[in-house]
């Protein structure tokens, strides 16, 4: 009976094993899904990056961009993601993948320094990296961004447990692998990395705002120190830049936007860089701009991404 029962747990293990293996190979060919269409960039080079959330993923547009300063870009803007998975995907894009970025140009802004939790609603997406686990970088940020420490090192060991935990993220990206065009980029973002925010969101998406939380939070800003660093030890030049938000209904405390502009002036100082500072050029005091308080839509992307690429032009004149 105990025979059978080893037996009976070892072929179940052997399945898991396979199904772990098959999953680990099949989840990452899914190029629809920007983080593995990034991930599958290898030993190319780009001559300017942005990397943020969404306020970099719908804002930045690569082709203006590419147009303007005749440099080759990528935007590395991944929604609703704080500065720990944007921390995660450079690394793995620089050192793993093997590809360089001349200069990086990173989104600062209140948003992104206070805790991630009040700026977005799910600022880690780990399932997205557990084809990944195995890779010591990968795990050591997943477990630095989680609270069950052990479920962590059961995902890493276990096989196929952390596909299963997270079915419903991974069945479809299972039933069929779906690849970005490398030809037609009519749906989501485009050959850039550009996804531009079509959408109205409505006049409620508007209401006057103060933010308050004057708390500008450790770790996430340990985890912008640490792009920084990694960049320049890849010997790619960093930049900061905020950008634009609809200022006539988006207030801050005295307090909170102190503690903010403290904070940022301090890693400017530390690290010697310029910053750019879009929070109040002319686009921000028109509402036909923004999708929101916070993000641009079409129409604002574009000129806003005229107006960025227009200042950097003496930088790129060569």
């Amino acid at each position: 009976m105990a025979t059978r029962v080893v037996v009976f747990l070892s072929l179940c293990l052997i399945l898991l094993y396979c199904f772990d293996l098959a999953l680990t190979n099949r989840i990452p060919k899914n190029t629809v899904i920007k983080n593995y269409w990034l991930m599958n960039k290898r030993n190319e080079k780009f001559d300017i990056a942005f990397i943020g959330p969404s306020r970099v993923l719908n804002t930045i547009d690569g082709a203006v961009f590419k147009h303007k300063l005749n440099e080759a870009p990528i935007n590395l803007g991944l929604s609703g993601a704080g500065y720990a998975e944007q921390y995660l995907l450079l690394k793995l894009f620089l050192q793993e993948n093997k590809n360089s970025v001349g200069t990086l140009f990173i989104e600062t802004s209140y948003f992104n320094f206070i805790d991630p939790d009040s700026s977005f609603s799910y600022p880690f997406h780990e399932y997205y990296y557990f084809p990944y686990i195995k890779n010591n970088d990968v795990y050591d940020v997943i477990m630095d961004n989680t609270k069950q420490k052990l479920k962590v090192v059961m995902w890493r060991y276990l096989p196929f447990i952390r596909y299963a935990e997270f079915n419903s993220n991974f069945r479809p990206l299972v039933l069929f692998v779906s690849k970005k065009s490398e030809v037609n980029y009519t749906d989501g973002f485009d050959r850039y990395g550009t996804q531009l925010e079509t959408k109205d969101n409505g006049i409620s998406s508007f209401k006057e705002k103060t933010y308050s939380n004057s708390n500008m939070d450790p770790k996430t800003i340990g985890y912008l120190k640490k792009m920084i660093d990694l960049a320049r030890e890849n010997k790619t030049n960093v930049v900061l830049f905020t950008a634009p938000v609809y200022r006539k209904t988006l207030k801050y405390s005295q307090l909170a936007w102190k503690s903010y502009s403290d904070v940022l002036q301090k890693i400017i100082s530390q690290y010697k860089l310029k910053y750019y500072n879009f929070e109040s050029v002319p686009l921000c005091d028109s509402v036909v701009n923004f999708n929101d308080k916070t993000h641009l839509n079409e129409r604002g992307a574009l000129r806003f991404s005229n107006v960025f690429s227009d200042s950097l032009k003496v930088e790129y004149s060569n």
